[in-house]
């Protein structure tokens, strides 16, 4: 195989892999990423994984399943999200991995939904970590080139 061909397909594989998760920058080991749908047709279930690894001081990872464009901080987070309760809140040393399954609601509009993760010290809040996710719902009838 050329050199060329091997570059190009690296660099598809990274495209793809990328695409799949959503993660934040590494710092101190800690890790963050996010994957799930891009898009969900009405009535169907759908899962939301989230997962890293948390190194001290970070210890908790909590994440809201939301219509408002995610903050990439949690405190930012918290202030938006008023007192909307986090869909995933838990301890976490180490690695870590949840995932969270709904079920698509028919919206009467196409809807946009993101999933905002942060991993954080949970004494002081400090954010370590941010991820996201974001998919569509189409109303009732809708989908991808559809009415």
């Amino acid at each position: 195989m050329s050199q060329k061909r091997l570059a190009c397909g690296l660099a598809a594989a990274m495209v793809t892999t990328l695409g799949l998760a959503a993660t934040a920058g590494a710092t101190t080991g800690d890790k963050l990423a996010v994957t799930g749908p891009y898009f969900v047709a009405p009535g169907q279930p759908y899962t939301i994984t989230t997962s890293g690894n948390a190194v001290s001081p970070a210890n908790e990872v909590v994440a809201w399943r939301t219509t408002k464009a995610c903050k990439t901080t949690y405190t930012q987070e918290v202030a938006a999200m008023g007192t909307k309760a986090p869909a995933l809140k838990a301890s976490v040393k180490g690695s870590f991995k949840f995932a969270k399954t709904y079920t698509a609601k028919p919206p009467a509009t196409t809807t946009t939904y993101y999933w905002c993760a942060y991993l954080i010290k949970g004494s002081t809040q400090d954010t370590y970590k941010y991820a996201d996710w974001k998919w569509q719902v189409p109303a009732q009838g809708g989908g991808p080139g559809g009415p």
